[in-house]
Order: C-alpha cells, then sequence, then structure tokens
C-alpha cells in the first residue's frame, strides 16, 4: 500500500507526463499515452488516490474537481485511441493537456 506522499507523487507524475504530452516526438506519443497513462490516470487519479490525498489536507476541493474531470476527460480521450501523430493536434486533447498543466502548476505552488 502507497502512502499519502506516494500517491501524491505518482498523481503529480501523472500530471506532468500528461502535461507535456505536447513536447513528445509524435513516435513516443503513443507510448507515453497507450502505455503509461492509459494505466496512471485511471489509479494515479482515482477517486480513491484523491480523496486520500484531499483529507490529508494536500489538495483543495477545488483542485480535486479540476483532476477528477481532467481523469474523466483523458479516460475518455484514450478509450478512443486516436492516433498519437494525430493527437497533440486534436482540440480536446489540447485542451485536457493544457488543464493538466494548469493543474500541475496550481499544486507546485
Amino acid at each position: 500500500m502507497l502512502t499519502v506522499s506516494e500517491k501524491v507523487a505518482w498523481m503529480m507524475d501523472t500530471l506532468r507526463v500528461l502535461s507535456s504530452l505536447s513536447e513528445l516526438p509524435a513516435d513516443e506519443v503513443d507510448y507515453q499515452v497507450y502505455e503509461n497513462l492509459d494505466a496512471d490516470v485511471r489509479a494515479a487519479l482515482c477517486m480513491d488516490n484523491l480523496r486520500e490525498i484531499a483529507q490529508a489536507e494536500l489538495l483543495s476541493p477545488k483542485v480535486v474537481a479540476e483532476i477528477e474531470f481532467i481523469r474523466d476527460a483523458t479516460v475518455l480521450l484514450i478509450d478512443r485511441r486516436i492516433p498519437g501523430a494525430d493527437l497533440t493536434e486534436h482540440d480536446e486533447w489540447r485542451h485536457v493537456i493544457s488543464r493538466a498543466k494548469t493543474a500541475l502548476d496550481s499544486i507546485s505552488k
């Protein structure tokens, strides 16, 4: 079982990967999205982890709600299987990537 600080680190790492997708070469995007993020978004950003992190007063309710949105939107997009070369040009993906960057910035402060 992971500690709260390990869950926070996993959550932050997941948001970092998600927020940096548009900076990756096209041939790495598929791997990051469909191998790493597919599992990490579902697990690291799951409701139980977010609830535990919030109960430790490490996230505000507003940030929890934003991360829930990011998780749900990312899962829907992953399930659509948009090819990596097209993914970072896709409006919905760009929106999620932008929101992940904003969430990461607000947590890091």
